[in-house]
């Protein structure tokens, strides 16, 4: 679908193009009956699983059970003993 809307449209109307937008529309700008510019909606997220994340196990090793806090504190030690 396809919305025009005009820069008073913007100022008075925003809440209906921004209604626009959420349904996919493609909104063209138009200033004194000519075209000026084109709002495109943004693609629709998904909420993801953690475990989706490429990070997720990224240093996991079979057989090898270590709490968060014991990993947390091991990376947090000083690099040198003082």
């Amino acid at each position: 679908m396809h919305m025009q809307a005009s820069i008073l449209d913007l100022r008075y109307k925003m809440r209906a193009v921004l209604e626009g937008l959420e349904r996919g529309e493609t909104i063209t700008i138009t200033h004194q009956g000519k075209k000026k510019g084109v709002l495109t909606p943004i693609p629709l997220q998904t909420k993801k699983s953690v475990a989706d994340h490429a990070f997720f196990g990224l240093h996991h090793v079979e057989g090898k059970k270590e709490s968060v806090e014991a990993y947390m504190k091991k990376l947090r030690k000083p690099r040198y003993a003082v």
